[in-house]
Order: C-alpha cells, then sequence, then structure tokens
C-alpha cells in the first residue's frame, strides 16, 4: 500500500464523510424506516442517495487530485495480472459466505416467507415492481463505485498514512477495521445480525484492497451484492405480498 503525508483538506474529508455524516446517517435510520414509501418515493429515494454516493465520491477524487496524488494510488488502477494468493483466498471466501447467507434466507418457502416479512419492516424502501427495481439498478452502481472509492480507496489509505508510527501490521489492521465499523453501523437499519455480516464484508474487502491495490474487483462484487438484493426483494414482493398500487 503507498502512504502519503495527509493534508488539512484530509483531515476534513475523513471528519466529514467518516464520522458527522455516518452519525447524522444512524440518527436518521429511525425516520427512514416509519416513513410510507410508494413507487414514486422510492424512485426518488434511490437517486438522491445516488447523487449524493456520487457527490462524495467527487469530492475525494477532487481532494486527491488537487493534492497532486495519482489515482491508482487511491485504487483506481487495474489488480496485478496474478491476483494475490491471499486475496484470492478472501475473495473465494466472500463469495462463499454470501450464498451461504442467501440460502440460509431464501432456500426454501418458509424462510423466504420470513425473509420476505423482515425485508418489509426493515427494508420498506426495497423494490417492490418492475419499475422500482429498475430505478435501484442506479442506486446499486452508485454504491458499488462510491462507497468503495469512499470507504475503501479513502478511509484505509488515509488511516494507514496516519498510523505509520504504529508497526505495520497493527497500522494495517487498524486503518482496515475502522472504516469497515463504520460501514456496518450505517446499516443499523437492517438489524444487529445484517449489521456484523456487512462489517465482516467490509473486513475482507479492505484486505483485499491492501493485498492488491486495486478496486476494480470490490466495486464489482459490491454493485453486484447490491443489485441482487434488490432483485431478491422484488422477487419475493411477486410471491409472498401484494404489490402496492402506484400512487401520484
Amino acid at each position: 500500500m503507498i502512504t502519503y503525508l495527509p493534508n488539512i483538506a484530509d483531515h476534513i474529508l475523513f471528519l466529514l464523510l467518516g464520522i458527522i455524516m455516518p452519525f447524522r446517517s444512524i440518527q436518521a435510520q429511525k425516520q427512514i424506516k416509519q416513513l410510507e414509501y410508494n413507487t414514486s418515493t422510492k424512485i426518488q429515494m434511490y437517486w438522491i442517495n445516488g447523487f449524493g454516493l456520487w457527490a462524495m465520491a467527487v469530492i475525494v477524487l477532487l481532494v486527491w487530485y488537487f493534492s497532486d496524488r495519482l489515482v491508482v494510488d487511491l485504487g483506481l488502477g487495474w489488480p496485478p495480472p496474478s491476483l494475490d494468493r491471499v486475496a484470492g483466498i478472501l475473495v473465494a471466501v466472500f463469495i462463499l459466505l454470501y450464498l451461504l447467507d442467501v440460502g440460509s434466507e431464501l432456500a426454501t418457502p418458509a424462510l423466504r416467507e420470513k425473509t420476505f416479512q423482515r425485508w418489509v419492516s426493515d427494508m420498506p424502501f426495497l423494490p417492490a415492481k418492475d419499475v422500482e427495481w429498475l430505478h435501484f439498478n442506479f442506486l446499486s452502481l452508485s454504491a458499488g463505485i462510491c462507497e468503495e472509492i469512499v470507504f475503501r480507496g479513502f478511509f484505509i489509505t488515509y488511516l494507514y498514512s496516519l498510523l505509520q508510527f504504529l508497526p505495520l501490521p497493527t497500522a494495517q489492521t487498524l486503518a482496515i477495521l475502522f472504516p469497515a465499523i463504520i460501514f456496518g453501523f450505517v446499516h443499523y437499519y437492517q438489524g444487529w445480525k445484517a449489521m456484523l455480516k456487512i462489517s465482516l464484508m467490509a473486513i475482507l474487502f479492505g484486505y483485499v484492497f491492501v493485498l492488491t491495490g486495486s478496486l476494480w474487483l470490490l466495486i464489482l462484487l459490491h454493485f453486484l451484492v447490491d443489485l441482487l438484493g434488490g432483485s431478491f426483494s422484488w422477487w419475493l414482493h411477486q410471491r409472498y405480498g401484494p404489490v402496492l398500487s402506484e400512487e401520484e
């Protein structure tokens, strides 16, 4: 991993994106779950949140650019031709854990109905109709790209550079763990179990980033996970619940 001398812009950006905004997001989650959702409000939410994610990523890229740094050092370069063996194992472990988790929630009709009821309660903004799913794809893509740039590319590189006075393994571990915990907490609305699973995912992603220096594989995996989540929601709504009629 590369290191650099953090400047005042880096400190302010980390305080804003890593502390203030996640804290405000956690505070707002209860209200978000209590809102009444129809197709119009869902689509509006997908695009507003998607553009918000792009705004965060663009700010990070601007700070990086005006600090005379290379974007490849932020993780936007291609991974090495031969993926690091440990990184490859971690990616395989993530895929296996994800498939096991999907199976534990969708393998049988009883599990699918239980999962549907929990998702309706905890994540009522997930797509229930074709048109909602189409717009949800924009949010999935935005999250895959922008959250990886912010949470893995910027946060881990910044913290690793900041903690250079510590032994290398300690600095790397702390640089990976802190953003992973933040990432888990901003998904607290999904419940403690989901929050822990998401934090574990973020830890695995963090180590893959440290080992490869690239975000592109993580961006693809992140996008697919979010896209599949929206797709499963749409599928479950077709089978286990009445699709709400669109309201103006």
